[in-house]
């Protein structure tokens, strides 16, 4: 089975089960599969406070055992790096700002392990009614698992709207899937740019700018041939064995090897 049949395989597994702890919806407001999860994931202890100016690379969560797993935080926005389980459930103002929700999920790769809190995060901005989709932006496969994901969710979305739970109908398609390869944009602000990266075999690194610092994001995996093609950049945060052209500290240059990350990594902080 391909990683992308894979991958598909365990969303429909996610939402059946999704499902079923849906139409069980107890009086508290809570199904019994949010309140397993609860119990499993917890919010990050101690998240700085991060300002709209401030440049942060932050971890998901401390439960966090899925990889790379984090929260690219510049010029007011937030950014989710993969979505393993659980990564939807936490306090979306201490994580995700006001609204609950990233600005956009990247993926490193399409493994079933880092997307399976794609769900969460979708119905996050669906029962909002939000006005525009979150891009999800991945390599090759990506528009399969997006597809895949919004047709196992047409009847839990139609149940969600006759209840009067989702401020607009069901026929909305909360996530704007984007593949993209090597040196392509895969978010853009103006301020914040990030570029997706050849990341090794099917993976994707990115390249960060923003308020003229440059970062490198990188999980494992990434061979030498491909790290060599790398830019040169003002800091490194990831896994990756790197050549000293790149996040070297023998130049002086931030590199974080923590990897799943635990800490916050502040790259710009203004106050």
């Amino acid at each position: 089975m391909s990683r992308v049949a894979t991958s598909i395989a365990a969303i429909g597994g996610l939402i059946a089960g999704g499902l079923a702890g849906f139409l069980v919806w107890g009086a508290n407001g809570q199904s019994d599969v949010e309140l397993a999860d609860s119990k499993v994931v917890q919010d990050l202890a101690n998240m700085p406070d991060i300002a709209s100016t401030d440049f942060a690379i932050l971890p998901c969560h401390e439960t966090n055992r899925a990889g790379g797993c984090v929260i690219i935080a510049a010029g007011g926005k937030r950014v989710l790096v993969d979505a393993p389980s659980g990564v939807g459930r936490g306090q979306g103002a201490d994580i995700f700002g006001a609204a609950g929700f990233p600005d956009a999920i990247l993926l490193f790769a399409l493994d079933a392990v880092r997307i399976e809190g794609l769900d969460e995060i979708r119905n996050k901005v669906w029962e909002s009614g939000a006005v525009r989709p979150v891009p999800l932006v991945g390599g090759e496969g990506i528009e399969e698992i997006g597809s895949g994901l919004d047709q196992t969710y047409i009847v839990p979305d139609a149940v969600s709207y006759i209840s009067g739970r989702r401020q607009g109908g069901f026929d909305s398609t909360p996530l704007l899937i984007r593949p993209v390869r090597d040196r392509e944009v895969a978010f853009d602000t103006g301020d914040l740019k990030i570029w997706a990266m050849a990341g090794g075999v099917a993976q994707i690194a990115y390249r960060i700018e923003y308020a003229g610092s440059s970062v490198i994001l990188a999980d494992c995996g990434a061979d030498s041939r491909t790290v060599q093609n790398w830019p040169e950049v003002d800091h490194y945060v990831g896994c990756a064995d790197l050549p000293e052209q790149v996040g070297s500290e023998k130049n002086g240059k931030v590199r974080s090897t923590d990897w799943p990350l635990r800490e916050p990594v502040l790259i710009i902080k203004s106050s």
